[in-house]
């Protein structure tokens, strides 16, 4: 058989059989899919192909090299050729097993399998085999899948041909496949490889897992490191009434749904505000002056230090708490409720906005898991003359852009605009580099150009009629470059402004949203407080709490395999060999001298109690797919 068609035919091969293993999964989790339609369903074969195609490259891309080599001599041998089918018949059986397996198993977790699924529970061999005695349907199509593949591996390959004997023809054979199965595996020509995650693009997170198969899921997440269960309490239930986060205990402020803009500003440190009177020199005047008419947090934290981190912090109420970020982990797949998708079920229209290229830190992807219904990125934006020829969009125009097309939405909306200047390398329009001089960093002239840019928005925005009943909620990804030593420290690299504005507010620094804003606050405790100010329940936020409230408050960080508390006082670090530390923070920002925790009372205890409940929660939820139940 010619390498071609060989390469070509198995390769079809196991798309068709990854297909058949999809209808074993629709058919078995039927009920998952009466709600969609039979054009949605075909649709997600469709979109499945694309999946099965780089999982199948993936998986065989030894076997596919070894096949299409352009120098073998031996390879067309009886005993050769017996161990490449014996290696083609039994990895590519094994894994459509799993996808078989699976059907059954999804209804257990929740999610497709990956590579830490086979070691996150000690339960896990006795449901395999109680699943392979029970179901034995199911097992005895896994037996199966050995003859069938054996079987047609050598379908059309009766009549021997003999191969080229020109050494170019083979060289360029060879590049050529190889060229394409690269291709295969990245999944197209898109800015990024295919993910997992990228399944989940559009509001129907079902079909993304009917659009995967387990092969990808395994494969993709092998490459990470998956989380220990945790078991400081008997059970996740004591964990979750020791944090007493999932309770809406404020009354609503809005008679009726405010509309709701998200602004965040890509590596705003506090220390580029006026108001914490750090430096000489404010490099956001526009902020400074928002902030003065907003409730204004002088004590936020970032809970995590990428922008890849940001959007599941900020609008989903879930930390950073591991070294690989949620949608590149091994967890991506995790089903998770964000606040669009709440907003969405009480009928908000919401909206996405970042003027990076489509696919930049997997925005767009996250975005649609979040549950917002329109994306709006540099690849529809009209004029391209206002490229920035790195990352995408400059602010000012971008953020006009922005503010007509919200115009445009219905009543109430909800959108986030994510700005992209003041990311590295800074780089600024021309015609204002005389007027925003570059400071003691570069980035401060970025800064500043973003803070311009932030005040020529509102200017817009003031003009539209949705603006008066709107709330604002401004923050940061996270920090940027620091000029002091303070913003450098173990607790200043954390810090980033944290307001809420509202323009029809009848008193000074929008006092009537009645939120607390002496107490230390954080990203996850975003999602719960504007839940709680517009009378939604926040049940799915298991993480920080609202703002409204006066409970204890704490900020939860990560950093180098350390997980940090922060209190109104002092500072409880856990580090993986050390153990557990504590400190005053407040007078020592770098975290060098460890209190005696005798001499810090009840604190110590308490503050232990409250970072072991969020740890066993976050690693137990990833692990069990119930960070949103």
């Amino acid at each position: 058989m010619p390498t071609i068609i060989a390469f070509i035919w198995r390769f079809a091969v196991l798309l068709g059989l990854y297909q058949v293993a999809r209808g074993i999964f629709l058919i078995n989790n039927l009920q998952m899919y009466d709600k969609y339609s039979v054009g949605d369903i075909i649709a997600a074969f469709v979109e499945g192909a694309r999946f099965d195609a780089s999982a199948i490259a993936l998986l065989n891309a030894p076997y596919f090299l070894i096949l299409i080599w352009p120098l073998k001599n031996n390879i067309e041998k009886s005993f050769a050729r017996f161990w490449l089918k014996l290696l083609f018949v039994l990895s590519n059986s094994l894994f459509l097993s799993l996808n078989i397996f699976d059907a059954e198993y999804y209804k257990f977790i929740g999610r497709r399998l990956t590579a830490g699924s086979f070691a996150i529970s000690k339960d896990i061999n006795d449901q395999f085999f109680q699943i392979f005695l029970s179901y034995w349907y199911f097992s005895l199509l896994m037996i199966l899948t050995l003859p069938v593949l054996w079987w047609l591996y050598d379908l059309f390959s009766k009549k021997k041909r003999t191969p080229s004997s020109f050494w170019i023809f083979r060289l360029g054979r060879f590049v050529f496949l190889l060229a394409l199965l690269a291709l295969v595996i990245r999944g197209g020509s898109q800015s990024y490889p295919l993910t997992v995650a990228h399944a989940f693009i559009g509001n129907k997170p079902e079909l993304a897992q009917l659009r995967l198969n387990s092969t990808l899921t395994i494969i993709k997440s092998t490459k990470t490191e998956g989380l220990p269960a945790i078991n400081y309490f008997e059970s996740d239930e004591i964990a979750a009434q020791i944090l007493k986060r999932n309770s809406q205990l404020a009354e609503p402020v809005f008679d009726t749904p405010p509309n709701i803009v998200f602004i965040i500003l890509e590596s705003f440190h506090l220390e580029y505000m006026g108001l914490d009177k750090t430096t000489s020199v404010s490099h956001t005047p526009f902020l400074d002056s928002l902030a003065e008419k907003s409730a204004y947090f002088k004590y936020n934290f970032a809970n995590g230090r990428r922008s890849i981190d940001a959007l599941p912090s900020i609008l989903a109420g879930i930390p950073a708490l591991m070294r690989e970020p949620l949608i590149t982990s091994t967890y991506q797949s995790t089903t998770y409720t964000g606040l669009p998708s709440v907003l969405v079920n009480n009928g908000y229209q919401t909206a996405f906005f970042h003027g990076g290229h489509d696919g930049t830190m997997f925005f767009d992807v996250m975005a649609n898991m979040l549950g917002f219904q329109q994306y709006f990125g540099s690849n529809g934006y009209p004029d391209k003359a206002d490229r920035d020829g790195k990352w995408g969009i400059f602010d000012e125009p971008f953020l006009q852009y922005a503010a007509q097309t919200i115009s445009t939405f219905q009543q109430p909306f909800m959108s986030t605009i994510f700005t992209l200047s003041s990311h590295h390398p800074y780089t600024i329009p021309d015609k204002y580099k005389d007027q925003f001089l570059e400071g003691p960093l570069k980035i401060h002239q970025a800064i500043e150009y973003a803070d311009f840019s932030l005040k020529k928005f509102f200017e817009t925005a003031e003009k539209m009629p949705w603006f008066a009943n709107t709330l604002f909620v401004i923050t940061a990804d996270h920090t940027g470059e620091a000029e002091t030593t303070k913003f450098q420290s173990a607790i200043g690299m954390f810090r980033v402004p944290l307001l809420f504005y509202y323009p029809k507010s009848s008193t000074p620094n929008s006092g009537d949203l009645k939120l607390h804003t002496e107490q230390i606050s954080q990203h996850i405790d975003i999602m719960p407080t504007v839940l709680n100010l517009v009378g939604i329940e926040a049940k799915h936020a298991k993480f920080g709490h609202s703002l409204m409230t006066d409970a204890p408050s704490f900020a939860l960080l990560y950093r180098d395999s350390n997980y940090l508390l922060i209190g109104p006082t002092y500072a409880i670090v856990q580090d993986p060999f050390k153990g557990l530390a504590i400190y005053d923070w407040q007078d020592d920002w770098d975290l060098d001298h460890k209190l005696d925790p005798e001499e810090v009372g009840d604190s110590f205890g308490e503050m232990e109690a409250q970072l072991k409940a969020n740890i066993q929660l976050f690693n137990n939820g990833l692990i069990k797919n119930n960070l949103s139940r």
